[in-house]
This record gives C-alpha cells, sequence and structure tokens, in this order.
C-alpha cells in the first residue's frame, strides 16, 4: 500500500496535534482504525514520531495482542514515544500541499516535461491559502514569502545538454497557469543570482525545507531535514548548490520510499 506524501503529511500533523493534547498511543490508534488505514499505523508512528523501525518491530503484534487493554498498550508503547519527544516536538513540518489538486498540477508538468520538480511547500500557517502582499522578484522577502518554491528542476539526462534557465522560467509560468494565480512565485532558486564567494547560493537552510519531490515517472517523495535533501539532490543533480550544508551524512536506513 502506497500513501501520498501530501495525504501522509496531514496524518502526521494530525497524531502530533492529538499527542501534544494528551491522547495515548491506544486513543491515536483508535483515530486510525475510524479511519480506515490503522494496517499502516506502524508507519505513521515512525513519521510522526521519528521512531526507528527497529524500535517498532513487534508493533503489529503489540497491537494485535492488546488491542482490548488499552492501559497496556499504552504501558507497551509509551517508552518508545517518550525517548522521542523532544525531537518530534520540535520537527519541521511534514510536505504538504495548500490543496489536493496542487499535487496533480506539480505531477502532470513532471510527466509531461519529462522534468524533476524540487518543490518547497509551505509551512502550515499558509494553509489556509497564499500570503497577502507581493515582494519584489529576486529578494529574500519573495523567496520566503512565495507560497510555492521551485528548489530546482532537472530534465532527463539525455535532455540535459540542451536544458536552458530559460525552460525553468516556462515551467514556472506554465505551473502558474494552471493554478490559476501566481502560486509559484519564485526559483529555480538553484540559479539564483545571490551566491557566497564559493559560488553557492545563499539561502537558510529554513527556506529550503520542507520539499516535496515530483519525478519524471510519477512517483512523489518527501524530505524534511537537509541531510536527506542535499544527499538525494546531489545524487541526482551531480551537486549541491547552496551554502546551507548538512551537519551530519543522512541516515537514510529508516527513511522510505516513494508513493504514486
Amino acid at each position: 500500500m502506497t500513501i501520498p506524501f501530501e495525504i501522509l503529511g496531514s496524518l502526521v500533523r494530525e497524531l502530533r496535534v492529538r499527542r501534544r493534547a494528551g491522547a495515548s498511543a491506544a486513543e491515536l490508534i483508535q483515530y486510525l482504525e475510524e479511519l480506515n488505514v490503522s494496517e499502516m499505523a506502524k508507519w505513521y508512528f515512525h513519521k510522526a514520531f521519528l521512531l526507528r523501525m527497529e524500535d517498532l518491530s513487534s508493533f503489529d503484534l503489540l497491537v494485535r495482542q492488546l488491542r482490548g487493554d488499552p492501559d497496556a498498550l499504552n504501558r507497551a508503547l509509551a517508552a518508545d514515544i517518550g525517548s522521542m519527544d523532544g525531537e518530534w516536538h520540535l520537527a519541521p513540518d511534514y510536505p504538504d500541499l495548500l490543496s489536493r489538486c496542487d499535487r496533480e498540477v506539480f505531477r502532470a508538468v513532471a510527466l509531461r516535461r519529462q522534468v524533476t520538480l524540487w518543490v518547497i511547500t509551505p509551512p502550515r500557517s499558509a494553509a489556509s491559502g497564499p500570503p497577502e502582499g507581493h515582494a519584489e522578484p529576486g529578494t529574500d522577502e519573495a523567496v520566503l514569502r512565495s507560497p510555492y518554491r521551485l528548489l530546482g528542476i532537472h530534465p532527463r539526462k539525455d535532455q540535459a545538454s540542451s536544458w536552458r534557465a530559460l525552460d525553468g522560467e516556462t515551467i514556472r509560468n506554465e505551473l502558474n497557469t494552471a493554478f490559476g494565480e501566481e502560486l509559484v512565485r519564485c526559483g529555480v532558486l538553484d540559479r539564483w543570482e545571490k551566491r557566497d564567494e564559493t559560488g553557492q547560493v545563499i539561502l537558510p537552510a529554513s527556506a529550503l525545507l520542507p520539499v516535496l519531490r515530483f519525478g519524471q515517472d510519477g512517483n512523489v517523495r518527501g524530505f524534511e531535514d537537509l541531510d536527506e535533501l542535499s544527499h538525494f539532490y546531489r545524487t541526482e543533480a551531480g551537486r549541491w548548490p547552496f551554502a546551507a550544508q548538512p551537519s551530519k551524512p543522512a541516515d537514510r536506513s529508516n527513511r522510505s520510499g516513494e508513493s504514486a
């Protein structure tokens, strides 16, 4: 079973909200059962509370055995969830979109153009709509206030030699036409002119996250931290062009997958 990353994002956010409000593990599992997605409960707990998959190896068995005893289930899972309280409380927003329809716009353009779109998604505070006002293009304010920002656009390798910066602007206009409004006001950021003495783009790490990658094959993948994002970006593009650097080698053993 595959879950679109922005739908997964909504569930991750809701689990965190309920946990902060005092919901127990058993109550969170019951919530997932009410949505008919309890078979993926381990995956949602992994993403919402930053638990390692190996720490959840007995999760499904515990849920089945202790389904009728919520107190015992809470005790069995309390240590794992509690051990990461300091981490998930401070975790950045999970990659999400302003609208479910926006997913199909990005996906359709990536497929039609045969490019990979790296899209910086808005913080959840922007979920009610685009930021108000308009900032001068090319400024820090424009980058931070654009509802969506294009981190990068990568063509197929056999098209790379003919790729021009102008093509990125064409795709940005194509996206905005499909949206019916200017939701992508700046980009592509990996070609931005504001650079340091080494030629790397100057933007804070917070301006580069979170990201959804829309692939040329129709798959979508989410990135929540700079370590993982920079690794996959460098693997695909051959370079990480931003001055903001990951703090450590990405631990990819517990992060997975793409979803159609």
